[in-house]
């Protein structure tokens, strides 16, 4: 058993395992991008795979794929094609499927069935995000509590495969046969943000600016986000002035730290003025609307790519009266922000 875990080890630090019921095998293995030609499928073993990987003696990518009962499983060492939607959602077109992404970062998991996603989540985030409490309850009923996915997330991950599915993960993995079959064509994004919402994905899929924060997570990106938040906050709050347009005009240009302050410094002083203005008797609720509007300029002003940044802006945008578009917008960018965020702290150490 020792070596089984040897070979576990090799893994721990990058594995992506899908479960898929109620397809036809060829389908399944279709919709990874598999060439359908037997010729070029081999008969290996986990341990053959992590071995390979160790000794660098192979280069071109390969699906591990076996049946279980009514699942197809399908394990990936250094792909990760199911944790993509639309792989996904290819893959649970007649049934379920589950997929389990474990890296550096995290472990991800993705549930589809009738061909779309149906959650997706980290889950070191399940036990703490009050906003997944639906997600949470479900795997309640499936026996993984919210203790096990607080305390040991990577390992509840796979004890909810094991409950949906009724196949156990265990060190038979290792040395049991599996079919190599190469993939073919590019992989998906490794890296790309998990979006815990349907509407947050259609989103996304309609907006090619909105995909490029999804699929490239940067703290660069955290500017453009505040910018678009600032436009959408002036418009909503109909705040007309001078100072507003120069800095509205200067969001996406490269200006020298000292110009970007002096702007803050106008937008600050906007803000007092809008505050006495009140004071005199101009219409309270306006006023609100405005300095609201202000602060969140001056907020996409900051050159800090800081996930408190970012939230300054986005709670100031947050308050005003954004459309339905504008406000899924804003929680989409707070969803990347935290994912941002998690990089930038994980990579610090």
């Amino acid at each position: 058993m020792q070596a089984a875990r040897d070979s576990w080890a090799q893994l721990d630090d990058f594995i992506c395992v899908t479960w898929v019921s109620g397809g036809a095998f060829e389908d399944v293995v279709r919709s990874f991008g598999v060439q359908n030609s037997a010729p070029d499928r081999v008969n290996t073993t986990v341990r053959d795979e992590a071995e390979a990987i160790l000794a660098s003696r192979r280069v071109e990518p390969r699906l591990l794929v076996r049946n279980r009962s009514t699942w197809t499983i399908l394990l990936e060492v250094r792909t990760c094609r199911g944790s993509a939607d639309g792989v996904l959602v290819a893959a649970a077109q007649n049934g379920q499927a589950l997929n389990v992404f474990a890296n550096e970062q995290g472990t991800r998991v993705t549930y589809a069935a009738g061909g779309a996603v149906v959650h997706t989540f980290y889950a070191e985030e399940l036990a703490e995000d009050f906003g997944m409490s639906g997600i949470l309850e479900w795997a309640n009923a499936l026996g993984v509590s919210a203790h096990e996915w607080a305390n040991h997330p990577k390992s509840a991950a796979f004890m909810l495969a094991e409950a949906l599915t009724g196949i156990m993960v265990d060190d038979s993995w290792v040395d049991g046969d599996w079919m190599g079959v190469p993939l073919i064509g590019d992989a998906p994004p490794a890296n790309s943000v998990v979006l815990p919402y349907e509407d947050m994905r259609q989103l996304v899929d309609l907006r090619p600016d909105i995909r490029a924060f999804v699929d490239a997570p940067t703290a660069g990106n955290v500017r453009a986000m505040k910018n678009m938040l600032a436009r959408f906050a002036v418009a909503r709050a109909e705040l007309f002035h001078p100072t507003v347009t120069a800095a509205l005009n200067a969001l996406d240009e490269r200006l020298s730290f000292e110009r970007m302050e002096a702007l803050r410094e106008d937008m600050r002083a906007l803000d007092q003025e809008i505050r006495q203005r009140a004071h005199d008797g101009f219409d309270i609720e306006t006023a609100v609307r405005w300095i609201s509007a202000a602060q969140a300029l001056d907020a996409a002003l900051d050159p800090s790519t800081s996930s408190l940044s970012y939230l300054a802006c986005a709670s100031r945008a947050r308050s005003l009266p954004l459309n339905d578009e504008e406000r899924l917008i804003l929680e989409t960018f707070d969803v990347i922000n935290a994912d941002i965020d998690r990089r930038v702290r994980r990579q610090s150490g």
